[in-house]
């Protein structure tokens, strides 16, 4: 029970501890809902009966005395009648053919095995990845050939089992006659209709409806669309039907927290979003994030449905400054980058799950070495006080994300003809994807992340800003820059003396790989049992014609780290905070000997406590 739910949390100022008969339906079909998925088709749940209530209770100001608190006693009948377990779950040979048909596996698994308890949910789940198979694809939503299935149950009263069977439906589809939409007032209507895939006048496709909601509640300008919200009104006699979807607007101005893990380290801002301000279903954003050793603003302009299309177009001006400091490094933050410009994306969806989208960068850095430290900076020497880049670069991408499976490939390269001062290619790749468990816990999962980052210069001199200093964003327990080798510099100090020193020298190759269990606790807090494993490579021959001298034996060394971490999502900013331990189980513990036979202890910490805003995968 959620609406009506006294035990709760500051449940006086959230309206948990008052009755209603509207939230008490929304909890009675919940537990409908509950029975009919844990073995009880036949369960019934009766009205609520509501009582006064007298409850004694102790107060201590003024003075320690007894006192009556007065109350509602609410209580809910419910009629759970037999447990019923499957026998069988299967699938007629005409539906199996259809699937073949379409080029589609017929073959489909449920995860509750022969003997399991009776699920309408499982049904319900069954049944919509039958109708995937056998209907046509998104470019062919609108076909009248698509097929519907239908599901058929048996009940055994006398051993309490219950067969189910799919079938294909030799029922004519159901044409949508009318979609009305109710709650609208900021928005218009044909913006709603524009993102619901569904159509008046083509055959009724519960696929295409569930996408196009999920795709409306996506832009989070409307409340989670629950069941209740939608309804099917369906005329046998005409095989039409009528459907009308209730909506709660948020508003048209918004203004939220957002955060993530950067470079260098986590980060924390202010979003604030104005939508339809021009009358052009236009979205202004404004944003301001920044972290210990980084700070972004930047203003943008997107816009959907570019050209008549379903392609979105987007302008965003931004200020970025990065100061890092590390932890091993003489003089801490040893430069100082500030980078300006102007970011055009152009994306299109190419299906439910798939978008392909351009990019066009045009910047300027200015990357400023503080006059103590130069010689501190492999491949920077004291003429390299300051050093001015202007950067054009043109990038193609391609994202699939299903909810539980996400693909990113990224390329894109600056100079040559683009022009600017930045020559270099950058390539990225990413791919997580998150399993049910179907074993140990049934609210456990299973997710899986790999990542692949690589930047090099075709001519000239790679900026030093460009490097990646990766840390705990892909093995956590790392601090910045330690996911990559360290490089000798030299330094002269007052008495005309050089003594030499090692700093992180950043990576232009980085891979790395992460498995996590997960499992839900109390209160909306996760935990995730890790391990991750990663690797960082500075090629000489990627940078151009400044290359660092390396401390060989730390370039290119697998690092790997495992713990324990707890996340807990802020309730409607909708922001994780992160925290973990974990221990180095893979990491550099050695001695280097440098030129003027000092020693230099390049080494990993064993075990860190670290913290973060935003998910990693």
């Amino acid at each position: 029970m959620r609406s009506i739910a006294p035990w709760k949390p500051l449940a006086s100022w959230r309206g948990k501890n008052a009755y209603t008969r509207e939230a008490f339906e929304e909890d009675r079909q919940g537990i409908l809902t509950y029975y009919q998925n844990h073995g009880f088709p036949e369960a019934r749940i009766g009205s609520a009966r509501v009582a006064q209530s007298n409850e004694p209770s102790r107060r201590w100001l003024p003075w320690p005395h007894e006192s009556e608190l007065s109350g509602l006693s609410v209580s809910i009948p419910v009629e759970a009648g037999p447990f019923y377990r499957f026998e069988s779950i299967a699938a007629t040979d005409a539906l199996q053919q259809a699937a073949k048909e379409r080029g589609r596996n017929p073959a489909i698994s449920s995860e509750r095995e022969q003997g399991g308890a009776f699920s309408q949910q499982e049904i319900d789940k069954l049944r919509r990845l039958w109708i995937a198979r056998v209907q046509s694809r998104t470019s062919e939503l609108h076909s009248a050939k698509s097929h519907s299935v239908e599901v058929m149950r048996t009940f055994n009263p006398e051993n309490h089992t219950a067969r189910v069977a799919f079938d294909l439906s030799d029922s004519p589809p159901y044409v949508v006659q009318r979609i009305e939409l109710f709650g609208l007032h900021k928005f218009s209507d044909r913006y709603v209709r524009r993102r619901i895939l569904l159509r008046e006048g083509r055959p009724i496709n519960e696929r295409a409806l569930e996408a196009g909601l999920l795709r409306l509640a996506r832009t989070g300008y409307f409340k989670p669309i629950r069941k209740e919200d939608i309804r099917v009104q369906l005329d046998d006699a005409n095989h039409t039907a009528n459907v009308s979807i209730h909506l709660e607007e948020i508003g048209q101005q918004r203004a939220s927290l957002a955060g993530g893990t950067g470079q260098f380290g986590s980060t924390i801002g202010v979003v604030y979003t104005v939508f339809d301000l021009l009358n052009r279903e236009e979205l202004l954003s404004a944003r301001l994030d920044g972290g210990p050793e980084s700070l972004q603003i930047l203003l943008g302009l997107a816009k959907e449905g570019i050209f008549g299309t379903r392609a979105s177009l987007a302008f965003s001006v931004f200020n970025n400054v990065i100061r890092p400091r590390f932890a091993r490094s003489a003089q801490g933050p040893f430069f100082s980058s500030h980078s300006e410009g102007i970011n055009v994306p152009w994306t299109y969806p190419l299906t439910n799950t798939d978008s392909l989208g351009f990019n066009f960068t045009l910047s300027r850095t200015t990357t400023e070495y503080l006059l103590a430290s130069p010689s501190d900076v492999s491949g920077v020497t004291l003429g390299d006080v300051r050093s001015k880049t202007s950067s054009r670069s043109l990038g193609l991408g391609w994202v699939r994300d299903t909810g539980s499976e996400r693909a990113l490939f990224g390329n894109s390269a600056s100079g040559g003809w683009l022009g600017g001062g930045e020559n270099m290619v950058r390539s990225s790749a990413e791919y997580g994807r998150i399993f049910r468990d179907q074993v140990f816990v049934p609210a456990g999962a299973w997710a899986f992340r790999t990542t692949f980052s690589g930047a090099g210069s075709y001519r000239g001199a790679m900026p030093f800003y460009a490097r990646l200093f990766s840390g705990d964003e892909l093995v956590r327990g790392l601090r910045p820059g330690e996911l990559g080798p360290y490089a000798a510099t030299a330094r002269i100090a007052a008495n005309g003396a050089t003594t030499y020193s090692a700093s992180p020298s950043g990576a232009n190759l980085v891979g790395a790989g992460s498995a996590e269990y997960r499992f839900p606790l109390a209160g909306g807090t996760e935990a995730a049992a890790f391990f991750d494993l990663g690797c960082g490579l500075l090629l000489p021959r990627w940078l151009g014609p400044t290359k660092p001298i390396l401390l060989g034996a730390t370039n290119g060394v697998l690092h790997g780290s495992s713990g324990i971490e707890l996340r807990w999502t802020v309730p409607g900013v909708q922001v994780p905070v992160r925290a973990y331990y974990a221990v180095n189980v893979l990491r550099v513990n050695r001695f280097f000997s440098l030129s003027d036979n000092s020693l230099f202890h390049a080494h990993n910490r064993f075990s860190a406590f670290g913290w973060g805003l935003g998910t990693l995968f």
